[in-house]
């Protein structure tokens, strides 16, 4: 009767780190085959040997396996006769020489005094000489003159017990295997693999000589347990932000560049994927509570859909962001919430508006959200709110003016035919002026404008031309209006669009004949025309006269 054993996790361990690309054991039991599934072949006898496949984990089983009696060393002399006589020309043993010299040894479980063990290890020598690669042996608290020995036949002592050995080997891969991956001290394949036994997914893209991780993820999808311990300089100004963002005083993005860092290190299952040398810079990000899309209905009517929004909560605050098209609205309520509730509401553009249409919806929202209009949101999970956050004069001032000056926007797109896209969201309040202009235009209403100077005229008169003295006259009591007509078609420059106004056409207004008393009484002969505002009305016309 066998009885089980008291623990293989050591077994699993050994055999799941994929660096080792075989096992040679003198146990007879299935522990190591038990633990690597499908993944190892058991080479037993040397009609074994043409089946290897190198694609898995080779066990070497030198003194038989039990699922075979006849393979079985037991005695001494099974195994002096096996290895020093019999074995000379067998092709197992041929394999296992191939394997030692060509590969770094490490000893696990075994006394160098173990006769079984000195005798494999006299036959490598004694075939091998020197041109065989680093041999290791893990034991712990031998005497000095056992190491002596140890470094006579060129093995390496290792001052640790078996199972110590294993867990600091894994350790030590966690925290290297990716900079060996992208130093190409470790195949992509192994990397993969190591990082399977921890559930990890990698991604891999190909650098100029080597492979570059470009991210992790969980096997079939299951999340990772991220951790990550870093040091900031006490100098950095960072400092204040991120404890701002962990007291949930502040919801964000804190960048630190890499000058700032004292030492980082970022972990996925215990798995390090950035130190302190591979850091370029460190993000902190806050998570939103809510990260969803809703469909928002004021109490006039008027409705949209699909608008994102992502809800922070700390402590001290909730702070709400909706993407209002080509905006961030920010609505934050600070705890507790009491009934004189005042929530901060404000609200960041884009530097490039994308269309008028989407800024007419933009200040249409924020117009209704700051008059006090009541609204309902309703969530894509059947959640549903009415609410209303009152007046705010001053953001509600601002939308109605950007409402104005983009309905006219509007209207000058249609008149011309044309789309102003992709501009400056500033270019609007710059170009005031010119929109008034250009609205006024097609709509044929005059353009106010003022003369630099009030002198307009000065008329010589024949004292045969009565008609001429009639003019002045009706000019002197506004009855004839006197204006100027342009030859040349004027345009005007809107947001990157060249606009075509027609011809000028200045009519001068509130005029006198400032000499008329003179002019009538024939004293003097030469009339001065001039405004008494110097105010002038501004028309274009699409002919010319």
């Amino acid at each position: 009767m066998s009885l089980p054993p008291i623990s293989t996790d050591y077994h699993k361990k050994l055999v799941s780190i994929p660096h080792f690309h075989g096992i040679i054991t003198t146990n007879y039991d299935n522990l190591f085959e038990d633990n690597c599934g499908n993944g190892c072949q058991v080479i037993v006898t040397p009609e074994d040997v043409p089946y290897i496949d190198n694609k898995k984990k080779q066990i070497f089983k030198v003194h038989g396996d039990l699922s075979k009696p006849e393979s079985i060393i037991i005695s001494s002399s099974d195994y002096n006769t096996f290895f020093k006589y019999d074995s000379q020309n067998n092709v197992y043993w041929s394999v296992i020489k191939e394997r030692i010299a060509t590969k770094n040894v490490l000893f696990l479980g075994y006394n160098i005094e173990d006769s079984n063990i000195r005798v494999i290890y006299e036959k490598i020598t004694d075939s091998l000489k020197h041109h065989k690669k680093e041999c290791f042996l893990v034991a712990p608290n031998l005497n000095q003159a056992k190491i002596n020995d140890l470094n006579r036949q060129d093995i390496h002592y290792i001052d640790s017990k078996a199972e110590e050995i294993i867990d600091e080997l894994i350790d030590n891969i966690k925290a290297n295997i990716v900079a060996d991956l992208h130093l190409n001290k470790v195949s992509a394949d192994t990397f993969k693999r190591f990082c399977n036994n921890y559930q990890i997914a990698p991604d891999l893209k190909d650098g100029e000589s080597n492979f570059i991780v470009s991210g992790f993820k969980g096997l079939k999808n299951e999340p990772l347990d991220g951790k990550i311990n870093f040091k900031i300089k006490k100098e950095s100004e960072a400092i204040k932000s991120l404890k701002e963002l962990i007291e949930g005083n502040y919801f964000g993005e804190i960048d630190i560049s890499k000058e700032e860092l004292e030492k980082m290190n970022l972990t996925y299952n215990g798995i390090t994927a950035v130190s302190t040398e591979d850091a370029d810079r460190l993000k902190i990000k806050s998570t939103p509570r809510v990260d969803s899309k809703i469909d928002l209905r004021f109490e006039n009517g008027e409705e949209f859909t699909d608008i994102p929004v992502v809800i922070f909560t700390s402590k001290v605050k909730i702070e709400i962001r909706a993407q209002l098209i080509n905006s961030v609205l920010s609505i934050t309520i600070h705890l507790p919430i009491t009934e004189n509730l005042e929530p901060k509401v404000h609200y960041s553009h884009n530097e490039i508006c994308e269309r008028v249409q989407d800024e007419i919806a933009l200040f249409t929202i924020l117009e209704n959200f700051t008059k006090g209009s009541k609204f309902t949101a309703y969530g894509k999970d059947g959640f549903q709110t009415t609410n209303t956050f009152g007046t705010i004069p001053d953001l509600h001032q601002h939308s109605v003016n950007m409402l104005n000056y983009l309905g006219k926007l509007k209207e000058i797109e249609n008149n011309y035919n044309i789309r102003f896209t992709n501009f400056p969201f500033t270019s609007i309040s710059e170009s005031i002026d010119s929109i008034d202009i250009v609205h006024s235009v097609i709509n044929n209403k005059p353009l106010s404008g003022t003369m630099n100077s009030d002198k307009l005229l000065e008329v010589d008169i024949d004292k045969s031309a009565e008609n001429i003295i009639q003019v002045l006259e009706e000019i002197d009591t506004g009855k004839f209006p006197l204006t100027s007509h342009f030859e040349e078609v004027e345009y005007i420059e809107l947001i990157g669009h060249k606009l075509n106004l027609g011809y000028k056409i200045v009519e001068y207004l509130d005029l006198e004949v400032t000499n008329w008393d003179s002019i009538k009484s024939k004293r003097e002969n030469v009339a001065f025309v001039k405004s008494k505002t110097k105010q002038v009305k501004i028309f274009y016309s699409s002919e010319k006269n």
